[in-house]
Formats: structure tokens, C-alpha cells, sequence
């Protein structure tokens, strides 16, 4: 689990949208999930030989 979902599973239904609001409108994104996300293009087999000539 990330930390994000780790922080948005305590919050109630509407807490969860507001918060989630937030990150859209400031199109923050959080160091650990880009190194969750890193770690998985690195090793998940799923994206082996995928390009992302944008990262």
C-alpha cells in the first residue's frame, strides 16, 4: 500500500474526495509514489521493453 492510500484509508468518503481534489487541482504527486511507480517499471515483468521516452 502506498502512502497515499495509506493516508486517504482513515479519511471518511467525502475527506477521501476533498483530499483527492487537492492533489488533482495542485498536480502534486508524491516522492513515494513516483518511487513506487519507478520500482515498479524497474521490476514488474509486466512492463519489461516498455519506452517512456517522457520520464
Amino acid at each position: 500500500m502506498t502512502s497515499v492510500e495509506e493516508k486517504i484509508k482513515s479519511l471518511s468518503i467525502e475527506e477521501r474526495a476533498v483530499q483527492r481534489e487537492k492533489q488533482i487541482l495542485s498536480h502534486m504527486v508524491a516522492q513515494d509514489d513516483v518511487q513506487h511507480l519507478e520500482n515498479l517499471w524497474q521490476n514488474d515483468p509486466r512492463w519489461t521493453g516498455i519506452s517512456r521516452p517522457y520520464t
